[in-house]
């Protein structure tokens, strides 16, 4: 349901995080409405939530809980390492000459305890 609805808006699962996990918005591909993309797919997956949580009530079954926080600003964004291994990442900048920032927004959605 999460993974759908990032790739629904435009989104790029970044990693899987235990039991979260973090995704992009505006990078690879830049999208100038990115933070909207990105609280677009964060309300989908908040109203899936809430009816899978209704059955589950309904049949006395636990409910889950999510929290997912939204960031946006300056980002390094793209294949981060050595030739040896390489991770497509996401990291807040210090202003690198070489390595121009770029605006993108990610989030990161995880258990709620």
């Amino acid at each position: 349901m999460m993974v759908t609805a990032i790739f629904k808006h435009g989104g790029t699962l970044d990693k899987f995080l235990g039991d979260g996990l973090m995704a992009i918005f505006g990078a690879p591909k830049p999208d100038i409405n990115q933070e909207e993309n990105a609280v677009r797919a964060a309300l989908e997956i908040q109203s899936e939530l809430d009816e899978m949580n209704l059955s589950k009530t309904l049949n006395k079954l636990p409910e889950v809980h999510v929290g997912i926080g939204i960031n946006s600003g300056v980002a390094i964004v793209g294949n981060i390492g050595s030739p040896q291994r390489l991770e497509y990442d996401l990291r807040r900048p210090l202003p690198l000459p070489r390595c121009p920032p770029r605006r993108a927004a990610w989030w990161f959605c995880g258990n709620a305890h």
